[in-house]
C-alpha cells in the first residue's frame, strides 16, 4: 500500500490526462506503467516542497492564505514541478504561478490549481446573462467538437451548467462549472471560482469526479477560506489611475467570445491534438474530470480569433 504517496500518485496521472488533452502534449508515462515506475513517481511527488496546515502561504506576493489543519499545499516552483513531473509542457510564467492545494487525507480525491493574474482590477457590474452566455460558449464548444472528430479523440458536449454563474459582492467571488457529456460516455465537471483583488483575479479550477464535487465543495471551500488579499491588494483598495481590465465577469466564464449575440460560425479549426490515450474508457472517472480544463482553454482560442475577426 502506497498510503499518501499512492493518492498523490492517483492525483498524478490526472494531470497526464491533462497533458495529452488539454496542453496537446504526449504524456510522460503510458497508462499500465510498471509499478515501479508508478512508486517512483508517487515518492518524487511526495518528495516535493508541501507546505502542511496549520500553517500560512504567501500568493504572488499579493495575498496570503492560512492553510487549516488537515489541508496542504505547493507554492512556486514545485507546482510547476508537479506538473512538469507529470508530462506536463511548464513555462516560465508557470514557474512562478502554480500553486496546488489539497486535503491531506488520502481518500480525499479532489485538488485546485491556483494562479494569480495580474490582468487590471476587473470591474464588477456588467450584468450576466447565464442562458446567453451558455448558447455562446455552446457555439464555440461545437467548434471545438468538429476539430476533434477530424483528429479522433474524445468530443465533449456542453449540455449546460452544474453550478451557474454566482457573483458575491460582498467576498468579490466569482463560481461556475460546466456540466460536459462524453463521447465515451462519461460526465465532465470541474469548479471554476475567481477572487477579484485591486489589479488582478485568483484564479482556481478545482478538479473533482462529478458525482463528488457537490459533496466535497463545503471542504474545499473550507480550504479556501483563509485566502485574503493584502492591505492595499483588497478589491476595495482600487483608486482611480489604476489599470482597468477591458473586461467583466462575463469574460472571466466566457473569454473573448462573451459577446452580446452568438459568434459566427468557426473557418479555422483548433490547433490539432495528438492520438489519444489508448482505451480512453479504462481511464479512472477523476482523470477524465480535468478534460474539460483543456476544452475550455481551445474555445477561449477560438472565441479570441473569432472577436477578432469581427473587429
Amino acid at each position: 500500500m502506497l498510503g499518501k504517496l499512492g493518492k498523490r500518485q492517483a492525483r498524478a496521472r490526472a494531470i497526464l490526462l491533462l497533458a495529452a488533452i488539454a496542453l496537446h502534449t504526449a504524456p510522460a508515462a503510458a497508462q499500465g506503467e510498471p509499478p515501479d515506475q508508478q512508486q517512483d513517481l508517487a515518492h518524487q511527488i511526495a518528495q516535493l516542497n508541501w507546505t502542511d496546515g496549520p500553517n500560512t502561504v504567501e500568493i504572488a506576493g499579493v495575498a496570503g492564505i492560512d492553510i487549516p489543519a488537515g489541508y496542504e499545499m505547493l507554492s512556486p516552483p514545485d507546482g510547476a514541478k508537479f506538473l512538469a513531473l507529470n508530462g506536463n509542457s511548464v513555462t516560465p510564467a508557470d514557474d512562478a504561478n502554480d500553486y496546488i492545494l489539497q486535503n491531506d487525507d488520502p481518500d480525499s480525491g479532489w485538488f485546485a490549481i491556483l494562479a494569480y493574474e495580474n490582468g487590471g482590477h476587473i470591474p464588477d457590474t456588467q450584468p450576466i446573462n447565464p442562458d446567453q452566455l451558455l448558447a455562446i460558449m455552446q457555439k464555440y464548444s461545437e467548434a471545438d467538437n468538429d476539430n476533434r472528430r477530424k483528429h479522433g479523440i474524445l468530443t465533449m458536449d456542453l449540455m449546460g451548467w452544474a453550478i451557474p454563474p454566482a457573483y458575491n459582492p460582498q467576498t468579490h467571488r466569482l463560481d461556475w462549472a460546466f456540466d460536459f457529456n462524453n463521447s465515451d460516455g462519461s460526465r465532465t465537471v470541474n469548479l471554476n471560482s475567481r477572487i477579484l483583488g485591486r489589479d488582478g483575479d485568483l484564479k482556481i479550477i478545482v478538479v473533482d469526479d462529478p458525482d463528488l464535487l457537490t459533496k466535497d465543495l463545503p471542504d474545499f471551500n473550507k480550504a479556501i477560506s483563509g485566502f485574503s488579499f493584502n492591505d492595499g491588494q483588497r478589491y476595495e483598495d482600487f483608486s482611480q489611475g489604476d489599470p482597468v481590465a477591458g473586461y467583466g465577469l462575463a469574460n472571466l466564464i466566457g473569454g473573448a467570445g462573451a459577446s452580446q449575440s452568438p459568434p459566427p460560425p468557426a473557418t479555422t479549426p483548433a490547433t490539432p491534438a495528438p492520438t489519444p490515450p489508448t482505451k480512453p474508457n479504462h481511464l479512472p472517472a477523476l482523470l477524465k474530470a480535468l478534460a474539460a480544463l483543456g476544452i475550455i482553454g481551445i474555445i477561449g482560442a477560438i472565441a479570441a480569433r473569432l472577436l477578432a475577426r469581427r473587429g
